[in-house]
């Protein structure tokens, strides 16, 4: 697999005044998050972010998209973030870990964790588990994955360089699993 480093694209007009707002902000909201951050001992190096068993793996994937970018880009501010860089960064591989082992393509044995959402606790996330019957339930399901699919992409590709081979293939392994179910549909 070729790849192209996304942190000098991401750098392109960053020195504006909005965008030193917009990260400010983002260093300000990051506190919230990694307070409800969690290690899961199910497989090594792996963690979840609040319940871990939100709809969609929405909520894994959205955060490890937040600290990809959080730990590459910008002037880190440890003092207003209440967190060091490499602290975000390891969180980050964490949850990308828990969220393609979890993933449908992920080992069988290896599920989300027990929490709230009683519907997607103990389960797999990627579209291919669905807990209501019906081929009209399963198609919604699995066509709402796009947007965690996308964000672990986006994740991965930042952090990249930072990640193991096992790591790499796990997400490639989710990614193309998504892409293959639609690219005929």
């Amino acid at each position: 697999m070729s790849y192209i480093n996304p942190v000098p694209i991401m750098r392109r007009g960053h020195d504006t005044p909005e965008m030193s707002r917009i990260y400010a902000m983002m260093l300000k909201f990051i506190k919230f998050p990694c307070k409800y951050f969690q290690l899961w001992n199910v497989r090594p190096n792996c963690g979840y972010f609040f319940t871990g068993s939100h709809w969609y793996g929405a909520d894994q994937n959205q955060m490890a998209f937040i600290t990809a970018f959080m730990s590459k880009y910008g002037d880190f501010d440890e003092e207003l973030a209440g967190i060091t860089r490499e602290e975000i960064r390891d969180m980050c591989i964490k949850t990308i870990r828990y969220s393609c082992f979890t993933h449908d393509t992920g080992p069988e044995d290896c599920v989300r964790v027990m929490g709230r959402n009683k519907l997607q606790s103990g389960t797999k996330w990627g579209g291919n588990y669905v807990p209501w019957p019906g081929p009209r339930n399963k198609f919604f399901q699995s066509s709402q994955v796009g947007g965690s699919i996308t964000s672990l992409g986006f994740a991965v590709w930042i952090m990249w360089e930072d990640l193991d081979e096992e790591t790499r293939q796990m997400a490639y392994n989710a990614i193309t699993d998504y892409a293959e179910r639609w690219v005929n549909y």
